[in-house]
């Protein structure tokens, strides 16, 4: 699946972390922002799901510091949705032939959430990486014409 390549290329490729594809888990604060990829007659809205300690380990080995303040991590939540999405985007680019019509909105994040305010989603991709909970949520929505 597409959405696995670019998880895998930032993960991965990108900060040397192990992915496991894994069963539907889910675990407190989560950090989530969300971004939207839009093309053909698609709104596709994306979350981005982080279990905080996984988020203070990205942050550990992009920065190379320790980092746990709040608002450094929603940044960084934002940065990674954009980095995952975006790539996804060059992946669908090459895979359907539609480079110029393809429109990436600009991450914002969602909140913090717990286990108790999940949300239902058309595919939730979920991974455990370095022992923690991540996720891509996926919501395709049909644009009337």
């Amino acid at each position: 699946m597409l959405i696995d390549k670019a998880v895998d290329n930032f993960f991965v490729n990108m900060i040397g972390f192990k992915v496991k594809r894994q069963s539907d888990l889910f675990y407190d604060r989560l950090f989530i922002s969300n971004i939207f990829l839009s093309y053909d007659s698609k709104d596709i809205s994306y979350d981005i799901i982080f279990q905080k300690e996984l988020l203070e380990d990205v942050a550990k080995v992009m920065f190379m510091e320790d980092v746990s303040d709040r608002e450094s991590l929603i940044d960084l939540n934002n940065e990674v949705a954009n980095l995952i999405i975006g790539n996804l985007k060059v992946l669908l680019s090459d895979s359907l032939n539609i480079s110029d019509d393809i429109e990436l909105s600009t991450p914002r994040f969602v909140g913090e959430v717990s286990i108790k305010m999940r949300k239902k989603y058309d595919k939730l991709y979920n991974y455990l990486i370095n022992g923690y909970y991540f996720a891509v949520g996926e919501e395709v929505k049909v644009k009337a014409l």
